[in-house]
């Protein structure tokens, strides 16, 4: 059709030059005759311009018959009563005919580019999407494209989408507010202060929830139900919960050790479903360590923000005193008990096998650790070779295969150093036993994959071995150690606390103190852990790469296959330079596996960043391992997870 009219203008040009000339020369050579001549031309003129329009009229109306004849006319009439908008166009995606729904709302593109009119249309137009969404006048349209191609629908759903935009919003939420070490702040203080920390730090929270309009409930003396829309909701994730920060500044300006976790569970109507999520996210909220937000949405995985300060030490050792008689008597009621460690065995996760294990015999029960399945670190295999005669009198350790066989109903199977299926030493006997029992130090990352009968998860304690040397205290006989035992035991704690630098409290020293008292020798553990010369200079090479980036330093290194012990000890290294707050060490770790250490002095959280690429740890000790990647991706992906976690930062 515009091709014709295209055409025609060019015919009426030509006419108009004809005209042009006419008259000039009816004006020099036929004066008289001149009026006569303008009156044909009037006349011409006029039936020129009735056939253009004619034609125009024709085209339009056998374009809207031809619609009609493929939609049918009661079809075309349906589409205009559902409120559906028609659009056809030609091969050069011109628009060529609208319906009167787009007439109605005084829309008239025709001869127009449709990607002009709707940018959004270039996915549908090039077959790369079935349908579309566009918005046009204040209205929302979901667009498809007709198997012919040669017409579009425009479905108008403003209502629906405002009504499922209503009902999300409105959707409940359930929250939970947890003061972390709220009893043990006030359980020996005077009225006075714990008015100015219910004054300072309830009073906040009670504040914020009626600012955001948020039902609020104390279900008991350190904790609160909330309850909140989704709506609601969304505004606090886009402020980043900023009640966490502003209860740390007001805990730290009155020397409180109290801290804030938080859970919210969304996304289901069923509110007894909710109720349980909120309660076991809450739980892995402060096995983390506190000072965070947990939000679990129905059907996906758990997602943290916060954690912008490490656990403190808990002052108390009454939960220890409990926690210690719960532990016996399940080992009295056990018919054997079979100790598991994490995969590539260390000191700490060793040294609290053997406290375990000296326990157990204490009762006159069975017992053996899985020890040779999923590796063993190189200084600590070195140690068990060196004193391989006197530990296999003390022990009976074993391997996997062996755990299984030995594995019956009545089995306690004890994690210790980890929580996680995928990180021990001996998934198969977790995955079989009907009894398991966890003992870490390790911030929770997940559900457990069991149904641990008993879980003593402490992220404040400084190691694994530090926990069970602290149940030692609470047996109803004294536990003896051989000196190997109690060496061993203070070489774990020496490596997770960095030579006593980092995540030490007093209960830590005293866990030191006990184990001297058991026969540990600071020297021997000292010299088991010492690097020999090839070490040293490796460690030296790989320090030579280091980069620095603000407070942070980064090392790719990617000359050679370097141990994980090694990659944790340039790390460690790093944290001894002035004005450096956290380094991260990438090196491939085998021929088709790359891995980082993270280590921070306690003012920047690596375990969330090293989560946020698939890996885990502590607030101040974490690491990630992949495969089929480079060092270079793994800096790229580093530093990215570092900038998004800075941004998060409450």
């Amino acid at each position: 059709m515009f091709k014709q009219l295209e055409q025609f203008q060019r015919t009426i040009l030509i006419f108009f030059l004809i005209e042009l000339s006419l008259i000039i020369l009816g004006y020099v050579y036929f004066r008289p005759l001149l009026v006569f001549l303008l009156v044909v031309l009037l006349v011409t003129n006029g039936f020129l311009l009735f056939g253009v329009f004619l034609l125009f009229y024709q085209q339009l109306k056998g374009r809207t018959l031809s619609i009609q004849r493929v939609l049918g006319k009661e079809a075309s009439e349906g589409f205009l009563y559902g409120g559906i908008g028609l659009v056809a166009f030609n091969e050069s995606f011109e628009i060529t005919w609208l319906n009167d729904i787009f007439s109605d709302q005084q829309l008239e593109f025709v001869g127009e580019k449709l990607t002009t009119w709707i940018k959004d249309l270039h996915p549908l137009l090039r077959n790369q999407e079935d349908v579309v969404y566009v918005t046009l006048e204040s209205k929302y349209y979901q667009v498809k494209r007709s198997k012919e191609g040669q017409m579009l629908f425009f479905k108008d759903i403003t209502e629906f989408r405002d009504a499922s935009t209503a009902y999300h919003d409105n959707r409940i939420v359930l929250g939970l507010v947890h003061f972390d070490n709220y009893e043990e702040e006030t359980a020996y203080e005077d009225e006075q202060k714990i008015a100015t920390i219910d004054l300072q730090l309830t009073q906040p929270v009670v504040n914020w929830a009626k600012e955001h309009g948020i039902y609020l409930r104390r279900i008991r003396s350190d904790r609160f139900l909330l309850v909140l829309t989704e709506k609601i909701y969304n505004r606090l994730l886009s402020e980043g919960f900023s009640i966490l920060g502003q209860i740390r500044r007001n805990s730290n300006k009155y020397d409180f050790s109290i801290t804030l976790s938080m859970a919210f569970a969304l996304g289901t109507n069923d509110l007894t479903q909710l109720e349980e999520m909120a309660n076991k996210t809450l739980e892995l909220s402060q096995g983390r360590g506190g000072d965070q937000v947990a939000v679990k949405r129905y059907g996906q995985d758990i997602r943290y923000y916060g954690g912008g300060s490490e656990a403190q030490e808990k002052g108390s050792k009454v939960r220890v005193r409990v926690l210690s008689h719960t532990l016996r008597e399940l080992l009295l009621n056990a018919s054997n008990v079979i100790i598991v460690g994490h995969k590539v065995m260390d000191f700490d996760c060793f040294g609290a096998a053997i406290g375990i294990s000296r326990m157990v015999q204490n009762l006159k029960k069975p017992v053996s650790i899985v020890t040779y399945s999923g590796g063993i670190e190189k200084k600590l295999n070195q140690a068990i070779e060196l004193y391989q005669e006197d530990l296999s009198l003390l022990h009976n350790l074993i391997d996997e295969d062996q755990a299984l066989r030995e594995l019956q109903t009545n089995t306690l199977v004890i994690m210790v150093d980890h929580h996680s299926l995928n990180q021990s030493n001996a998934p198969k006997v977790i995955e079989r036993a009907s009894k398991v029992a966890i003992i870490d130090h390790h911030r929770r990352t997940a559900d457990f994959e069991f149904n641990p009968i008993f879980a003593y998860i402490e992220t404040s304690s400084s190691s694994t071995s530090e926990m069970v040397t602290e149940f030692f205290v609470y047996q109803s006989t004294q536990i003896e150690l051989k000196d190997i035992e109690a060496t061993i035991m203070f070489a774990g704690i020496l490596i997770d606390t960095n030579n006593f630098s980092a995540r030490t409290g007093a209960r830590t020293f005293e866990t030191a103190a006990i184990l001297r008292s058991l026969g540990a020798d600071p020297t021997e553990a000292d010299n088991l852990l010492k690097e020999d010369f090839q070490e040293f200079d490796l460690r030296t090479e790989v320090l030579s790469k280091a980069e620095r980036v603000g407070n942070y330093v980064v090392v790719p290194y990617e000359q050679q296959v370097l141990s994980r012990a090694m990659i944790s000890i340039v790390a460690n290294n790093l944290l001894k330079i002035q004005g450096i707050e956290a380094s991260f060490v990438i090196s491939p770790l085998s021929d088709d596996r790359v891995g980082i250490s993270a280590r921070s002095k306690g003012n920047f959280n690596v375990q969330a960043v090293m989560e946020a690429m698939g890996g885990g740890g502590h607030f101040t000790m974490a690491a990630v391992q992949k495969e089929k990647t480079t060092v270079s991706a793994m800096r790229e992906e580093l530093s990215q997870a570092i900038a998004e976690r800075e941004n998060m930062e409450v």
